[in-house]
């Protein structure tokens, strides 16, 4: 079961291997789920979103750094957020809010700096173990 090895850790190889982990993972989003994407620069946080959104038929997702949140909507809606520099005043001028309503997943890359408080569905945490070689592990 995805969930138990997530437990454990799961190490991919390939970048397709890391999506399809996330695509896997879907069967596990609840219609409103909020994912916590905890790791470093690099670590396969925005690689996984992309299997996601493949699982949701969702084209096209980038790394949301410049805009700091990007929204999609294939099967379901996605909000992708990037953290790292997202200042709570601007984030009345997105309407976030709007967005998220169900059936939507709120992915939001590091999650600590997130400045609302939210109920995250899933802590996920993201590293590099050598090169071209990741892990992803689940902290309940």
């Amino acid at each position: 079961m995805l969930l138990d090895d997530l437990k454990q850790g799961i190490v991919a190889k390939s970048v397709t291997e890391w999506q399809q982990i996330a695509t896997d993972f879907t069967r596990y989003c609840a219609d409103t789920c909020y994912l916590a994407l905890h790791g470093d620069l690099g670590s396969g946080k925005t690689t996984f979103v992309k299997g996601l959104g493949m699982a949701w038929h969702i084209p096209f997702i980038k790394s949301p750094s410049f805009n700091l949140v990007d929204l999609h909507v294939g099967t379901r809606r996605l909000a992708h957020v990037d953290a790292y520099r997202l200042d709570r005043n601007f984030l009345e001028y997105l309407g976030l809010e709007d967005f998220l309503k169900p059936p939507f997943c709120l992915a939001v890359e590091w999650p600590e700096l997130f400045p609302i408080t939210v109920n995250f569905s899933y802590h996920l945490y993201f590293e590099i173990i050598a090169e071209g070689q990741h892990k992803i592990r689940w902290e309940p």
